[in-house]
């Protein structure tokens, strides 16, 4: 198949390659610390971002699959060791914070399942999900009931799925959604499919408004050269399960030729300000990494 622009499948996963030596020379970004950072949540943030895009990435291999899923693993184990050098601060420390703050223990349970291992705080990870609020109303209750899913105490589906009947279906419309609402319906979709680990459960009306908001949204922020929100609209529209469309073949050809230009994705983002260049980039390198994954496992998956 040759995709638009050009670009082949096969120089996706050549940009596939690059990414993954981005982020492993910069791994330190996301290995966990104590006391020696001076944003110890950011760095928590980059931990269970990172966990959550390997857990998607290293559900069920297909033909093909072996260099994403392997390198997923890899990954998982290099992270896991280093956060059971350190679990115990961390556990007591997040376990005290507010809802959103302390939905990032997610990566506890998804670097569980990814590395099929258990931490010695395994039990106290899922005491500090379990408590505090649990009506869902708010973006950081999504949050945490996301993270209790992941770690098998409670799953989030039927509020996921009024979430979709609210946001994402709430009739007809012409408007493209601006940048952070593309992010919170493709992190809905991401709840929804538990990182494209089993099916959205939506209806059809759903599906369809899902499945047009995505493409739409997604397609203007890549007209806008915007590459981190149109990366993440290509996993929410591929992890779902939507064939491929225009815009997942121009997206994935743009981010491919990003990574073969700059050896990462580079970010479009009114936060970057005074960040370093590498935390600037690297979500969007992240994220570009997993949307490639996503367009070489439906390659595979269709020519079996």
């Amino acid at each position: 198949m040759i995709a638009r622009e050009g670009r082949s499948v096969g120089a996706r996963g050549e940009a596939g390659a690059v990414l993954r030596r981005w982020l492993e020379e910069n791994i330190d970004l996301f290995l966990p610390r104590v006391g020696a950072s001076a944003h110890p949540v950011e760095h928590m943030l980059r931990l269970s971002e990172m966990s959550l895009i390997l857990l998607g990435m290293s559900r069920r291999s297909v033909a093909g699959d072996e260099c994403y899923g392997a390198w997923a693993k890899k990954m998982a184990c290099i992270l896991a060791d280093g956060l059971r050098a350190v679990e115990e601060p961390i556990v007591a420390e997040f376990s005290a914070r507010s809802p959103g703050v302390r939905a990032l223990l997610i990566a506890f349970p998804a670097l569980e399942i990814c590395t099929a291992t258990r931490f010695r705080t395994h039990d106290l990870v899922d005491r500090a999900l379990e408590s505090g609020n649990s009506d869902h109303r708010s973006g950081t209750d999504l949050e945490l009931a996301f993270a209790r899913d992941v770690a098998g105490l409670h799953a989030c589906r039927a509020t996921i799925s009024a979430e979709f009947a609210k946001v994402a279906c709430g009739g007809a419309t012409s408007r493209v959604m601006g940048r952070r609402e593309l992010y919170d319906l493709s992190h809905l979709v991401f709840y929804a499919t538990r990182m494209g680990r089993r099916k959205p459960g939506w209806n059809a009306v759903q599906a369809a408004s899902v499945r047009q908001r995505l493409r739409t949204g997604g397609a203007a922020r890549l007209r806008a050269r915007d590459l981190d929100p149109a990366a993440e609209a290509v996993m929410g529209l591929l992890m779902a399960g939507f064939p491929p469309c225009v815009f997942v073949d121009e997206a994935t050809a743009a981010l491919s030729v990003a990574a073969e230009t700059f050896g990462y994705v580079p970010a479009q983002s009114p936060e970057a300000g005074q960040m370093s260049h590498r935390l600037r980039h690297y979500h969007s390198t992240l994220v570009g990494l997993s949307a490639l994954a996503e367009f070489e496992r439906l390659q595979t998956t269709a020519g079996r």
